[in-house]
């Protein structure tokens, strides 16, 4: 069974658990310990989630709701990494993007294929299995 999930319920899924998104991923956290990537405030925009990879990427995580239109997601998605860029990352560090959208189309299909180098483009569906406890 294929279960509706909102924009936001996921945006607080990959914030508790990253690694749902890939393996060794984490919420970014600043020089004295504390995670400070979930929400993250910046001239252009919140990050929804920045983190950081097992290989040391910085990863910003853009969940886009129902409501917003792909183009205002892939500018504000590249806005971000360009944010991160400019203010966080060293020289020789990669800064990558992943989008979540709950819907798909040919514009944003497009945009995955330009911007496959530097952006992962997700779409996310809810699936809900019964088992028996006892057998």
């Amino acid at each position: 069974m294929v279960l509706p999930v909102e924009a936001e319920q996921v945006r607080h899924l990959v914030i508790e658990r990253p690694e749902v998104l890939e393996v060794g991923l984490a919420v970014h956290l600043d020089d004295e310990g504390i995670a400070v990537g979930a929400g993250l405030p910046t001239d252009v925009g919140e990050i929804d989630l920045l983190a950081r990879s097992g290989a040391g990427d910085w990863v910003v995580v853009m969940v886009v709701p129902d409501a917003c239109d792909q183009e205002t997601a892939i500018a504000g998605m590249i806005q971000r990494l360009g944010w991160v860029r400019k203010h966080l990352s060293e020289r020789q560090e990669r800064v990558r993007g992943i989008v979540l959208a709950g819907w798909t189309s040919s514009e944003l299909v497009y945009a995955a294929a330009a911007l496959n180098d530097s952006v992962s483009f997700l779409g996310w569906r809810l699936s809900l299995e019964f088992e028996p406890l006892v057998s």
